[in-house]
């Protein structure tokens, strides 16, 4: 009686045990049902990580711009401006303005930010880039009289990215007031 005994017991472990595993088409079906939830949610992921950036980039933006013009208040110039008369444009190497709002003279600070926002690229070094590692566009009214005369802008600073299409975007609208990723207000501007 103890070895028929001991029989059962071990039949009865195996067929627990066969009990508790899932089937080949059981887990197939899992499987299957995950990927269909992950083809419906990638979409929707990479969605929001645009929105996102577009975000990070808009606050930047003006960070950037509060940086500018606080540094004019302080010198009674704008950072890295040499003449008075013209325009200031930094429109592929900001450097010399970032440079001007982290190394002053008082050593204020004007700008925070992190480190891996300042390129390391030997062809514009220590510029401040935006979400799309390109550097923003920085544009100075030098003249004083409350515009950025060329390209019509009501506004004393003008900073903007060229968001995730690059340069396209501008070729596409062929109006820099058209740009989403900027620091003036497009109710300001002649060209609407």
């Amino acid at each position: 009686m103890g070895r028929d005994s001991k029989a059962c017991v071990v039949g009865e472990l195996s067929a627990r045990q066969r009990r508790g595993a899932f089937t080949l088409i059981e887990l197939l079906i899992v499987m299957m049902l995950i990927a269909i939830l992950m083809g419906l949610l990638y979409p929707v992921l990479l969605k929001s990580r645009g929105w996102g950036r577009e975000k990070q980039a808009m606050m930047e933006i003006k960070n950037l711009e509060l940086a500018i013009k606080a540094y004019k208040n302080v010198y009674g110039k704008w950072p890295a401006q040499t003449k008075f008369g013209n325009d200031i444009y930094y429109t592929n190497d900001n450097q010399p303005v970032i440079s001007n709002l982290l190394h002053n003279p008082r050593g204020l600070v004007f700008l925070q930010y992190q480190a891996s926002s300042l390129s390391t690229n030997p062809a514009d070094q220590g510029s401040y880039l935006d979400p799309w590692q390109r550097p923003y566009v920085i544009l100075l009214d030098a003249s004083g009289d409350q515009q950025i005369a060329e390209l019509e802008i009501n506004a004393e600073v003008g900073v903007f990215s060229w968001g995730p299409g690059g340069a396209v975007q501008l070729a596409k609208t062929n109006n820099i007031a058209q740009i989403e990723l900027r620091s003036w207000n497009i109710s300001y501007d002649k060209t609407q």
